[in-house]
């Protein structure tokens, strides 16, 4: 009768330590809405050194971040161009639901004449729509963002710049025929001489000004950076961390 007391008390206290574990690990486990930092950069592509076994590319800070979380190593756009890969990814539709394939702006994503759009919710809002506060800056949709999307916008520098007086190596036509293939913005050389004229460099102190603020509730920050995209002009310290003897090109594979 002893030993069956001893059993009861020692199970009873044993089930009364279950459930205070139990709800210590609740507890730990229960995670407040976080607050989420999108980057978004053009066309990067893989090369970037966790990715890239060619080409030698420095990518500190992204191997840092891919470090401490998951790389999608087989993950592919949506489209061969920035416009639909943008609103695919803004509003989660495919190119073959929206029938988007091509430059749109980004006030155009959402239309009356276009029943796959015409009530959809974006990223961004989505957020909102769950008690965050929205910020945004750069190139995020194709533009930037639809007007009212984000809580708070940073908006962004037109074009692609800054651009030299003259190019430097390529003029855009060369000898090709212009009336048909028109002007690209394949240039590139060392201009300007510090990050801090680069657009990408002013978005950077804009975020991190709003990173330091403290915020009543979470927050949904996303930055769109221009660079790797063309004309490729930066200040020379970046061509200096890649002389040309020590780039690697990817193995062609032929039909």
């Amino acid at each position: 009768m002893r030993n069956g007391s001893f059993f009861v008390l020692a199970l009873s206290l044993l089930c009364l330590s279950a459930c205070k574990e139990e709800e210590k690990i609740k507890k730990t486990v229960k995670v407040e809405h976080p607050n989420v930092l999108f980057i978004a950069v053009d066309d990067l592509n893989n090369m970037i050194r966790i990715l890239d076994k060619y080409s030698g590319t420095k990518t500190p800070n992204i191997d840092r971040l891919a470090s401490k979380g998951v790389t999608f190593s087989d993950a592919h756009c949506q489209a061969p161009l920035c416009g639909p890969s943008r609103a695919s990814l803004m509003t989660g539709l495919r190119p073959s639901t929206t029938g988007i394939y091509g430059m749109i702006s980004d006030v155009e994503i959402r239309s009356k004449n276009n029943p796959a759009t015409q009530n959809i919710i974006m990223l961004p809002e989505y957020f909102k729509k769950h008690g965050y506060h929205t910020m945004g800056i750069g190139k995020l949709f194709h533009t930037h963002a639809p007007d009212g999307v984000f809580d708070e916008s940073g908006n962004r520098e037109k074009g692609f710049g800054p651009y030299p007086d003259e190019r430097f190596v390529w003029d855009g036509f060369g000898s090709s025929d212009r009336k048909k293939y028109g002007r690209t913005s394949t240039d590139w050389g060392a201009f300007p001489e510090a990050d801090s004229l680069m657009p990408d460099h002013q978005s950077v102190n804009w975020v991190n000004e709003r990173l330091k603020k403290t915020y009543d509730r979470p927050f949904f920050m996303g930055i769109g950076f221009l660079r790797v995209h063309v004309p490729l002009y930066v200040p020379q310290k970046w061509f200096d961390l890649h002389p040309l003897d020590s780039i690697k090109t990817r193995p062609y594979r032929g039909r």
